[in-house]
């Protein structure tokens, strides 16, 4: 990136009141009207880069296979930003990631968190582009990054009302292998919750059953006594 794109960079983030530098490479894999990095894009909270463009800062890619954002990154994401590859990660073997100006060595993945976007709500692992800025700046500490730029979209408070804990546990950590851990340890008490409320669910239901079968002899009893006067 050029001084001069930079500098220019520089203004429009510290006007629109986040502080940190969010950028976005755009491979145009998702719908233009529901995606979420290009409203940040239209807000000015983040800036579209282009393949030739380089970027020093921390990078959420599909790349990154087991190295996890944590607050080890903070102080990189502050001086050099943090940028997203928007696109489909299912998809993303179809792409020339290689053609990416960055140290690969800065490439990061999200731990376990939950949707809350409405194309994938209660989902783990499939985050928008919005909720993947905000997870990490809430991993590293600029909470307040995080919460302006979910702030913009109608759905956004949800997103950390139902990953504060997620998110709390994973900022508690030094470093990529103890995220690892902790990630690890809170999908295991997510899967057990999701295990004792589908049971809860079951015993509502058979509960309902036994009530409906109830009212149904009750009401065969009535009419068999009606029949009778």
């Amino acid at each position: 990136m050029s001084r001069r794109r930079a500098q220019h960079y520089s203004k429009q983030q510290s006007d629109t009141g986040i502080e940190t530098r969010l950028a976005l490479w755009d491979f145009c894999q998702c719908d233009a009207k529901k995606c979420s990095g290009r409203k940040c894009v239209r807000f000015g909270m983040v800036r579209e880069i282009r393949v030739q463009d380089h970027f020093g800062g921390i990078v959420l890619s599909p790349q990154a296979e087991h190295v996890f954002v944590s607050p080890s990154d903070r102080e990189i994401i502050q001086s050099k930003g943090l940028a997203c590859i928007d696109c489909s990660w299912a998809r993303f073997h179809e792409l020339n990631l290689h053609k990416l100006h960055y140290p690969r060595v800065n490439d990061r993945i999200l731990p376990f968190l939950i949707a809350t976007n409405p194309i994938n709500y209660g989902k783990p692992h499939t985050l928008s582009c919005v909720e993947a800025f905000a997870s990490a700046l809430y991993i590293v500490g600029l909470d307040s990054d995080a919460e302006y730029l979910l702030s913009k979209f109608g759905w956004g408070h949800s997103f950390y009302e139902l990953n504060s804990e997620l998110l709390n546990e994973y900022k508690q950590t030094k470093s990529s292998e103890e995220v690892a851990e902790c990630e690890r340890r809170m999908m295991v008490e997510w899967s057990k919750k999701e295990v004792d409320e589908h049971e809860d669910d079951n015993i509502e239901d058979e509960d309902s059953n036994e009530s409906n079968s109830k009212s149904d002899a009750d009401d065969q009893h009535i009419e068999d006594n009606d029949s009778c006067n």
